[in-house]
């Protein structure tokens, strides 16, 4: 998934509303259109107002691509789940999923390292984002982090910020600079992916030396909504 959306949906996925849902069948038959024939197997409800299935698309002229597996989350719609979405997120135990597949214990409160990740990644983010508007593109991993900031540079780009999209670079828990990785496709910046190494400072490990990165918070979050 580009962490583009992934940012832009965090704070929507903090503030969902703990109203109940649409039905996910009554959501992908919207999503695909009336003139289609619809039939779902394998649907199942999970705990954070998640449901699970797959379907298969008949056109009117017979036509059909086979099954494809989707999740409802709420009232949104993922038509193409990773094989972690589906193990995560369709499990009655997503936490003990989480954990045995990244290492890292998140209801465990004594992980400083990981809160103090998820404020600063929200920071970060937000720079980011604002940042690629005005450009339009995220820093090269050339550029780094450091291109937030007013003097972050020599020249600064044309349209950028005069005061710089932060004051100040946050530190992880150990203070250490966060791992910064954009993404490259056809010269465009897509994405982006923010790490922090864990205590120790060398990729890999477990316990306090597990790696934390963006590319997961998104599973973090749904995690904080289950009862």
């Amino acid at each position: 998934m580009p962490k583009t959306l992934i940012a832009m949906g965090l704070i929507a996925l903090l503030t969902a509303c703990a109203s109940q849902p649409p039905d996910a069948k009554t959501i992908i038959r919207a999503g695909e259109g009336k003139s289609d024939m619809l039939d779902f197997r394998d649907v199942a409800r999970y705990p954070g107002q998640i449901t699970c299935g797959s379907y298969q698309v008949t056109s009117k002229w017979g036509e059909s691509y086979g099954y494809q597996d989707f999740i409802v989350k709420g009232s949104s719609l993922d038509k193409a789940p990773s094989p972690a979405d589906n193990s995560i997120y369709c499990s009655e135990d997503s936490l003990k999923v989480f954990e045995e597949q990244f290492g890292i214990v998140p209801a465990d409160k004594r992980n400083v390292g990981l809160m103090q990740f998820r404020k600063d990644y929200e920071t970060l983010s937000r720079a980011l984002e604002a940042y690629r508007a005005d450009l339009p593109r995220y820093p090269t991993a050339e550029e780094g982090l450091t291109y937030l900031l007013a003097s972050g540079h020599g020249t600064p780009p044309k349209k950028f910020k005069e005061s710089g999209y932060l004051d100040k670079l946050p530190l992880d828990y150990w203070q250490r600079d966060y791992v910064y990785e954009p993404s490259r496709w056809g010269g465009v910046r897509l994405s982006y992916v923010i790490k922090t190494l864990g205590a120790d400072g060398v990729v890999g490990g477990s316990g306090p030396n597990v790696d934390i990165s963006s590319e997961y918070l998104e599973y973090l979050i749904h995690l904080d909504s289950l009862p």
